[in-house]
């Protein structure tokens, strides 16, 4: 009876296909990280829709705090909306990326980030909340020790990190975005979740 037998190595994304007669294919089958944990129902996507900037100021716009105690959360992919700027439309969106952002004390909504597998309803593990449009964005008593620092043109930008930054249990992670002029934009992170290796 002929047919092939395809063996797959959940954690590294690597496959061999192996016949019948036990014999290896010379076929390598390949899947993105991600693609292996939303099939397990571990990966979510963490958006915020259309916010108008008020001003030029910061304006804290996104908080994260990961409570699973088994596994660390991997953010794999961040995709940012920016119009440029309302009126001249050639205006840069500054992105700040900070550790230990303080919690909100207004201006912002809780949220459940949606599980990337349609239908699984494995909660992400977490406190998650997003700016709600009003105000000056999240109001928060501290942004934290900033991190990372991103420049957007108009248009939108997705930016992929390989092997996914990690962020464990216990890590709050806040956003802030900073316009040139005031103008709409949107974001969208995506990543998994995975057992903590060390």
């Amino acid at each position: 009876m002929s047919g092939t037998t395809v063996i797959r190595d959940p954690y590294s994304d690597a496959a061999q296909r192996v016949n019948s007669y036990g014999k290896a294919q010379v076929v390598a089958v390949q899947r993105s990280g991600l693609h292996n944990w939303a099939e397990e129902g571990q990966a979510y996507m963490f958006p915020l829709e259309k916010r108008t900037l008020p001003g030029t100021a910061e304006y804290a716009v996104m908080r994260w705090s990961f409570t699973d105690p088994i596994n660390n959360g991997h953010l794999v992919r961040m995709s940012v909306g920016w119009n440029g700027g309302t009126t001249n439309h050639n205006r840069c969106l500054i992105m700040r990326m900070y550790v230990g952002m303080s919690a909100p004390s207004a201006n912002a909504t809780a949220y459940s980030p949606i599980n990337l597998y349609v239908g699984n309803a494995t909660p992400a593990l977490g406190d998650f909340h997003g700016w709600d449009g009003v105000g000056n964005g999240m109001t928060v008593a501290s942004n934290g020790v900033i991190g990372m620092t991103e420049i957007y043109s108009q248009g939108l930008t997705s930016v992929e990190w390989d092997a996914g930054m990690v962020l464990p249990n216990g890590v709050v992670m806040g956003l802030t975005v900073q316009g040139e002029e005031v103008g709409d934009f949107s974001l969208t992170a995506v990543g998994y979740f995975a057992e903590d290796k060390f």
